[in-house]
């Protein structure tokens, strides 16, 4: 019999199986079934509230909760926005991930007034960086430009070490704590966490 997952907790409003990872972190696995919970659950009354309802019962428990989303924006990542109280946005930093910005924008915004009030984008930061690129330094400049504060300071370099973490399946603080990949993420944290 296969594990439980968050999956199973969406489709069956099932408890969430929440798994302790180390001291401090607690984790709820999710699975490949995922990818068809969107049409599985899209004639449900309050269907976009499922995630929140879920979590309602465990939020008192944690100083923060996050919430991993797919690139694209569906019923899955709605029902992040209206369980969130702030929204971080990483992007790459490429052309079509640039053009995406004013769609992803509209959609919290649409989110914010129709479901979540409170919904707050706590900022953007750009991912899988080529600093020597003139295309990525021409993005950079124009979503600083787009976004202003939102924008965090620290951008994630194109490192070889994050994935290789992955396929290890350890944070890259584990697996290459000098890489730019950990450092990087290290200088974000910090500067989520002084906003």
């Amino acid at each position: 019999m296969p594990a439980i997952s968050v999956y199973d907790s969406i489709r069956e409003n099932k408890k969430l199986p929440i798994l302790n990872i180390s001291e401090n972190l607690d984790l709820v696995p999710s699975s490949i079934d995922l990818l068809g919970a969107e049409m599985e659950i899209v004639s449900k009354i309050g269907k976009e509230q499922i995630l929140h309802k879920l979590l309602k019962p465990v939020r008192s428990k944690y100083d923060y909760i996050i919430i991993d989303c797919p690139p694209s924006v569906g019923l899955l990542t709605v029902n992040a926005m209206v369980a969130s109280d702030t929204i971080l946005l990483p992007l790459q930093g490429e052309y079509f991930a640039y053009k995406r910005v004013d769609r992803l924008l509209g959609i919290v915004k649409e989110v914010r007034e129709n479901l979540n009030d409170t919904l707050d984008i706590g900022g953007v930061f750009i991912t899988q960086i080529n600093p020597n690129r003139i295309l990525t330094k021409t993005i950079v400049e124009q979503l600083i430009e787009d976004l202003q504060e939102k924008m965090f300071d620290t951008k994630i370099r194109i490192n070889v070490a994050l994935a290789e973490a992955q396929l290890q399946g350890q944070s890259i603080f584990e697996y290459a704590p000098e890489s730019n990949g950990a450092k990087d993420y290290e200088m974000l944290v910090e500067e989520i966490f002084s906003k």
